[in-house]
């Protein structure tokens, strides 16, 4: 591959979507993993391709009528190459006669628009019908940080992209609401699940702590007043039973939808305190599944994590005592719990709206 198709390969890759040919071909090619999953619309996933020095930013939103709106797929977001980036060992050349170590002085003069805030320099020095090239530098030492390369888009409020939403919606097959199980009384304290109890145990044992890539502790006990903190609603107490925690104090509880079934086999979710929410499983095992492969609920939720580190083997055998699910990844179960339980959003707003 010559230096002039090696940008041509990447400016051809921006906007198709992940499963395209030529985006796997291209994996393949210069050996990276396969384009990751997009579990967040608000997020950029980036792929380096370090001995390129570029970056293939993958996401959920591009703004054309044919993209739009970012859709799921079996609890996964369908994903585009949404842009790329170049750093300045990139080696050119680039359109018009451009390189990756174009000096600010130069970039201003050469720059169809530019843009600033109190960081950085903005200068837009190439455009075709299909996008831009802008030139990112360092307002203080003047430096060429990275080349961005963007599509054209259509702006938020734009009245195509509200057609195409409506269009794409009227074809959806409908959803009856999810028949929430009526409870009285108020919750008391509650012993932990046995197998959280176990899992207690299992953490206890390896210092107190599910390893550095995992934010959560677990409760003594399930303890009522979590809910009615979070949604201003005592009535949400009766829904859900809170288990764990994260540091900055979001909360983990199984949401009581199965009317009779126990906790077990109910579906977990995460509410985070700045207000993230986000299903996180599908029943206890598949949270454990979660754990034993490396990813946490807050590092799901905020961060649309599907993979990490495993670091207790233990948690999967006993994972595998309250369900044998062999080879389960934290993709299988963040999909399979988006699949699912994905109207816990619309549930908290009505909680938060009654409160």
């Amino acid at each position: 591959m010559t230096e002039q198709t090696l940008f041509s390969a990447i400016w051809e890759l921006v906007g198709k979507r992940s499963d395209h040919p030529a985006v796997l071909a291209f994996h393949e090619v210069h050996k990276l993993a396969p384009p990751p999953a997009v579990m967040r619309t608000d997020l950029l996933y980036d792929v380096k391709v370090g001995k390129l020095n570029a970056t293939l930013d993958y996401g959920a939103e591009i703004r054309k009528p044919e993209c739009w709106p970012p859709r799921r797929v079996a609890g996964i977001y369908v994903g585009y190459v949404a842009s790329a980036t170049l750093k300045p060992g990139f080696q050119g050349p680039l359109p018009s006669g451009l390189t990756s170590t174009l000096p600010l002085t130069v970039a201003k003069n050469k720059a169809l628009e530019s843009t600033k805030n109190e960081a950085f320099w903005f200068h837009q020095l190439y455009r075709d019908d299909k996008g831009t090239l802008t030139y990112v530098y360092d307002r203080d030492d003047k430096s060429l940080l990275e080349i961005r390369l963007q599509l054209h888009e259509l702006p938020e409020d734009h009245k195509d992209l509200a057609r195409a939403e409506a269009a794409y919606a009227a074809k959806l097959p409908a959803r009856p609401p999810r028949v929430i199980p009526a409870r009285t009384g108020t919750p008391e304290p509650e012993p932990l699940p046995a197998a959280l109890t176990a899992l207690a145990t299992l953490v206890e044992a390896e210092g107190g702590i599910l390893g550095e890539n995992i934010d959560l502790e677990l409760c003594e006990q399930l303890e009522p007043g979590t809910l009615t903190a979070w949604t201003g609603n005592a009535d949400a107490e009766r829904e859900f039973r809170v288990f764990a925690q994260d540091g900055s104090g979001g909360v983990v509880a199984f949401w009581l939808v199965h009317d009779g079934k126990p906790y077990e086999e109910q579906p977990i979710v995460f509410l985070g305190s700045e207000g993230e929410i986000g299903p996180i499983a599908c029943d206890l095992a598949d949270f454990l599944y979660l754990l034993a492969g490396g990813v946490g609920p807050y590092e799901a939720v905020e961060y649309g994590s599907t993979s990490g580190k495993p670091t207790f083997p233990k948690i999967g055998k006993l994972a595998a005592t309250l369900a044998n699910r062999h080879g389960r990844t934290p993709l299988d179960v963040l999909a399979a719990a988006a699949d699912q339980y994905l109207d816990i959003h619309e549930r908290m707003a009505a909680l938060v709206k009654d409160s």
